[in-house]
């Protein structure tokens, strides 16, 4: 599914990868998270709370217009 979606991109080279690197930073926290792999029936159940959490996490570690272009 990465792999499709990264085909639609029109974006250069570095977007392609700092939007990557946003998708798989947001499955490696999913599964800290959940506790479990993540797979689309996982990713079917997440909530604005997730999401919530996982820019709180984002938060203390990365710049503010990263975490701006992740979400």
């Amino acid at each position: 599914a990465l792999n499709d979606w990264k085909l639609t991109l029109t974006h250069n080279d570095h977007t392609i990868k700092a939007y990557t690197n946003d998708v798989i930073g947001f499955i490696q926290f999913l599964t800290h998270h959940f506790g479990q792999s993540v797979t689309l029936l996982v990713l079917a159940t997440v909530t604005h709370q997730d999401i919530r959490s996982w820019l709180a996490d984002r938060r203390t570690r990365y710049h503010m217009r990263s975490t701006q272009r992740a979400f």
